[in-house]
């Protein structure tokens, strides 16, 4: 059914209508992503410009890399920027991945850590997504082949 489905998509009339609507849906959800980062009235730098109103504000960071480890704090970046963390460093090293829940702090202008979870196992998730795609390259010639201009499952 889903087969099907696809290949009806795909028919040679259609295949470039197609396409050109899943970059439209791609673009609109890419454009939607970003305004949402950039003006959402939440997290770190919305936090900066509006200092007062921020004050004690629960902020959660997942999945950032820390690029400087202090004595009494650390620092993190992702795509917005480094914000600084005032906790504990210990255990941290440059390139660790981590997750942290935090408070605002409007007197020094950083994030007062109250959990952090180290992500130990990151670099092998992403080398496994990478092999997983590699796979899935090589074999779809061996699953699928183009057969009177037509896409069609081999066996």
């Amino acid at each position: 059914m889903l087969v099907r489905c696809l290949d009806s998509l795909f028919l040679p009339g259609r295949a470039r209508w197609t396409g050109l609507v899943a970059g439209l849906i791609l673009l609109a959800v890419g454009a939607r992503y970003a305004h949402f980062a950039a003006h959402q009235r939440q997290g770190f730098q919305w936090c900066l410009e509006n200092a007062e109103a921020c004050d004690g504000r629960e902020i959660l960071l997942p999945v950032w890399d820390v690029v400087e480890v202090q004595d009494q704090s650390y620092t993190v970046f992702k795509v917005t920027g480094p914000i600084p963390i005032d906790g504990n460093p210990e255990g941290l090293e440059v390139g660790d991945t981590v997750s942290i829940r935090g408070v605002f702090s409007k007197e020094s202008s950083t994030l007062l850590e109250e959990s952090r979870e180290i992500h130990r196992r990151r670099p092998l998730k992403k080398a496994l997504s990478g092999f997983g795609l590699i796979l899935c390259f090589v074999a779809t010639p061996f699953c699928l082949r183009l057969r009177g201009g037509r896409l069609s499952l081999r066996g």
